[in-house]
């Protein structure tokens, strides 16, 4: 059984979710008995203990942006995995990301990355299309990335253009260039969470 899941691996998402609340939860239990301890051993709560306890507030804060941060999104859909999976079996596809963007982040079914086109498929109903594609654009063009991306919320759409970037890759008898398609993914999963 895989432990881990990198950021792009179906699960991915599940187990961040997991360890951000198992980190909350232990923090919170260690801040808590430090105050306790500090309070039971000298009386008061102006002691040593309180300060290490004041201290560790700041990480425990971390993992609890996270959680709140994933707590709405939801993994992939096992269906959509597998249809991407089918129709496009020579292109790097990515699941569960959550993209940050500087209004809030967008999670993501799915993202096939072929060397001339990134597709992102999002089922939030709230998502502007025209900005994510503009964030996604500009992070990319931060790492000097220039490439087609195409931001859908229609499955048979998304679906249509994955076909099409598969069947094109087919009929040039060429493979992914894997220097170029590894920096895109690199870039991409640096821009999520």
């Amino acid at each position: 059984m895989k432990m881990k899941c990198n950021k792009g691996e179906s699960g991915y998402l599940q187990e961040k979710q997991k360890r951000a609340w198992i980190y909350v939860v232990l923090f919170a239990a260690v801040i808590a008995a430090l105050l306790v301890i500090g309070i039971l051993i000298w009386g008061s709560n102006q002691n040593v203990l309180t300060v290490a306890a004041i201290v560790l507030v700041l990480p425990a804060a971390r993992f609890g942006v996270n959680l709140i941060m994933l707590a709405s999104k939801k993994p992939s859909d096992a269906g959509v995995i597998r249809q991407t999976d089918k129709t496009a079996p020579d292109l790097i596809r990515l699941y569960d990301l959550v993209i940050g963007t500087s209004k809030k982040p967008v999670g993501t079914e799915a993202v096939v990355i072929s060397d001339s086109a990134l597709c992102i498929y999002e089922t939030q109903k709230d998502t502007d299309l025209d900005f994510l594609t503009a964030q996604v654009n500009n992070f990319l063009h931060g790492d000097s990335i220039f490439i087609n991306v195409n931001v859908y919320n229609d499955r048979d759409k998304f679906m249509k253009r994955i076909a099409f970037l598969q069947q094109s890759l087919e009929k040039s008898g060429k493979e992914l260039r894997a220097d170029r398609v590894g920096k895109i993914k690199n870039s991409l999963c640096a821009m999520c969470l």
